[in-house]
């Protein structure tokens, strides 16, 4: 789970500052830096010693010597020799702990998304649109592994749009954190995912803001 942990942090960070990314330059140079610093600093935290970093002046911006990278749009390398299959699912996945069982279908979950989609831009309260993404995506499972990381991602791009601070969830213990999504799955009850997303906002906007 902390290699999980790592890419999700890794991708919204990279999201998060997609406007230092120099198009033309090696694009995997610059995700590995911001992945390899984020690596060293919860190191740090964990060991609380002194861990050598890279004093490398405005890390986002590094630019891999003269050779060039081109990916050509190509989303596939941030989850390159992760394991993890592309596009949506194509038979059932198991959810430990419920007895909630997902669609099974393809197309079933390609018009469960897009009703999804429909839902989160007909609601003009920016919470609202998050909290949906953040809820409905995982109900949904698209996909074979990592639904509750993209959930969280695609919520964070929502607020980001609007100029609102993103969630980072470190604070939110694991347990409390997948009780409340199982009741959302058996019961269709938004309260206790939707109290946490609250509490989340408060501490990151009085932390980091």
């Amino acid at each position: 789970d902390d290699a999980k942990d790592l890419y999700q942090e890794t991708a919204f960070r990279a999201m998060s500052n997609k406007e230092k990314f120099e198009p033309g330059t090696n694009f995997k140079a610059w995700a590995f830096t911001i992945m390899k610093n984020i690596f060293i600093n919860n190191y740090r935290k964990k060991v609380k010693s002194n861990t050598i970093m890279d004093s490398t002046d405005n890390l986002y911006y590094l630019n891999s010597g003269s050779r060039q990278e081109e990916n050509g749009g190509d989303t596939s390398i941030l989850i390159k020799e992760l394991a993890v299959d592309r596009n949506l699912r194509k038979r059932r996945v198991g959810i430990s702990g419920t007895n909630y069982r997902s669609l099974d279908n393809e197309f079933q979950i390609r018009e469960a998304i897009d009703s999804s989609c429909k839902l989160v831009n007909d609601k003009e309260n920016v919470f609202e649109k998050a909290l949906i993404a953040l809820v409905l995506i995982s109900y949904i499972q698209p996909f074979m592994d990592g639904n509750k990381r993209t959930t969280r991602i695609v919520s964070n791009a929502i607020l980001m749009h609007y100029k609102y601070c993103p969630l980072s969830f470190r604070t939110v213990d694991s347990v409390e954190y997948k009780k409340a999504m199982l009741l959302f799955y058996e019961q269709n009850n938004i309260s206790a995912i939707k109290d946490i997303f609250i509490k989340q906002f408060e501490f990151a906007v009085k932390t980091y803001f």
